[in-house]
């Protein structure tokens, strides 16, 4: 999972508020003037019904809605797909309710899949799209709750350094770790991580810890790296490990990379530059500043 997508599910459970806010603003047709939602409103989002199913987020709203949540930080064409049956399956969990979804995109997706109906054989299900990058920042900046989601949005004129800051400042010395956190991961994704680092670090905020995105590549590579090295020698099974995590954190921050870039890292079996690398890949914007 990508560290937006992680970022995003963290503060959603823990902040639901957010979520609220974000909807009331971007979506106001989609529930009631003022719904309030609280963490005592948010259900676990696994299904356990087959097939298992692992959701973003899901609340109770008033006595009669489902809110389900699904959000996307890399382009995947199973989306669509599993958003249809994320959709069911709280249909099936909750019989008495509306359920209402909505595609959160972190990321601009492909028109093809932005649509607000799903049909499936025979069974349609309506869907609210919401793409975070043409979301207005100044928008977003208007809500204190829903600042840190605005270093993720369409700046319109101003500058990134500019929006980085003006982001930093709605959030403000209260911002908890998760805000933090997500700001960083969005701005990460869009080439803005410098940027809100910079401008964190002159307000004095407290940084989110650039490792854990490191750490994310790491534990990825880790289990991959330990199976093969189970199989192929513990040596080679490490630098499979690492080239792994290297790949996972460019992917994860919507790197492109080329089919060479990718043989010349999957080939790579020199340790201590995969971990070079790896540290590169937390805070690049292009596959070349990593493989220099």
């Amino acid at each position: 999972m990508p560290m937006t997508d992680r970022a995003f599910r963290a503060l959603a459970l823990e902040q639901p508020e957010i979520i609220g806010a974000l909807l009331e603003l971007c979506a106001p047709d989609l529930l009631p003037p003022g719904t309030k939602i609280d963490v005592g409103d948010v259900d676990a989002p696994s299904l356990v019904a087959p097939p298992s199913l692992e959701a973003d987020w899901v609340a109770r709203v008033g006595d009669s809605v489902v809110l389900h949540v699904e959000a996307q930080g890399y382009r995947d064409d199973s989306f669509v797909d599993r958003l249809f049956r994320y959709h069911l399956g709280f249909v099936l969990r909750y019989p008495d309710r509306q359920v209402r979804s909505v595609a959160l995109w972190l990321r601009r997706p492909p028109r093809s899949q932005r649509a607000q109906r799903i049909d499936r054989q025979g069974v349609a299900i309506q869907v609210t799209p919401l793409v975070l990058g043409e979301v207005s920042a100044a928008l977003l900046l208007s809500r204190p709750e829903t600042a840190c989601l605005a270093a993720g949005a369409d700046p319109g004129e101003w500058s990134v350094p500019e929006l980085c800051g003006r982001v930093v400042a709605a959030m403000g010395q209260q911002a908890t770790e998760r805000e933090r956190m997500l700001a960083a991961a969005l701005a990460m994704s869009t080439g803005r991580l410098d940027a809100i680092m910079e401008a964190m670090k002159r307000a004095e905020m407290e940084l989110p810890i650039i490792e854990d995105f490191v750490h994310y590549g790491e534990d990825r590579g880790h289990k991959r790296g330990l199976a093969e090295g189970l199989a192929t020698g513990a040596a080679r099974g490490e630098t499979r490990g690492k080239a792994t995590a290297v790949l996972s954190v460019l992917r994860a921050r919507g790197l492109t990379v080329d089919p060479a870039e990718e043989q010349r890292i999957a080939g790579c079996e020199d340790a201590v530059q995969l971990d070079e690398w790896l540290r590169r890949a937390a805070t690049a914007n292009v596959v070349g500043d990593v493989l220099g």
